[in-house]
């Protein structure tokens, strides 16, 4: 387990135990921390959290802390935006987390967290750019289990041939059938092999 860096709000000179209710919150946002009893799950939230989403924003809190707070509508002190952050806190047994408190009406609450999933999933990854940093990472023997990355989705960005029927090693027995999905650009292509891969299915990508 991590050690609680000494800029994390409530820190002291022991190792942080995830179920004693010891948050790990940048101290810039000490003056935003509610606890989470206080606010709801949206019922309305489009936003859908799978075991592997939740299980990866745990991970980045637990390693990193919560460096960006979430935003909750006053009105009945639901979430906004942050409703995975608040499902991943509850696991690692936080009791408060920081949040924004906005004023904004159902329609504009509404659209402020449509947008801010939207547009975040828009982005796209530079596979060149991203496959050296991961490989930077992981030759510091940093601890890639807290990125969101499996091993496999690691290996396609950084160019690592996956073995494929044929290969030493690799059953060969039966049948193989292949399905190639034309995709309209790089964004596309990353998008479709990580959905693909979240899925379970054995994807690499071809240029």
């Amino acid at each position: 387990m991590n050690q609680s860096d000494s800029h994390l709000f409530g820190d002291d000179n022991s190792s942080p135990d995830i179920d004693s209710g010891k948050e790990k919150i940048e101290e810039q946002l000490a003056g935003l921390i509610i606890p989470i009893s206080d606010i709801t799950q949206d019922p309305a939230n489009a936003r859908k959290h799978d075991e592997r989403n939740i299980e990866s924003i745990k991970g980045s809190l637990d390693m990193f802390g919560q460096r960006k707070p979430i935003v909750v509508r006053r009105q009945g002190m639901t979430i906004i935006a942050g409703n995975g952050t608040v499902m991943a806190a509850k696991r690692l047994g936080w009791k408060r987390i920081a949040a924004v408190i906005v004023d904004d009406d159902i329609t504009k609450a509404t659209a402020f967290g449509i947008a801010d999933n939207r547009t975040a999933e828009l982005a796209g990854w530079d596979s060149s750019v991203l496959g050296t940093l991961l490989g930077g990472l992981q030759d510091t023997c940093f601890d890639m289990t807290e990125l969101g990355f499996t091993d496999e989705e690691i290996d396609v960005f950084r160019g690592v041939d996956l073995p494929s029927a044929g290969d030493a090693g690799v059953d060969t027995v039966g049948q193989n059938y292949s399905v190639v999905i034309e995709c309209t650009d790089l964004a596309h292509q990353e998008k479709v092999l990580t959905d693909l891969m979240e899925k379970g299915y054995k994807c690499r990508a071809i240029m």
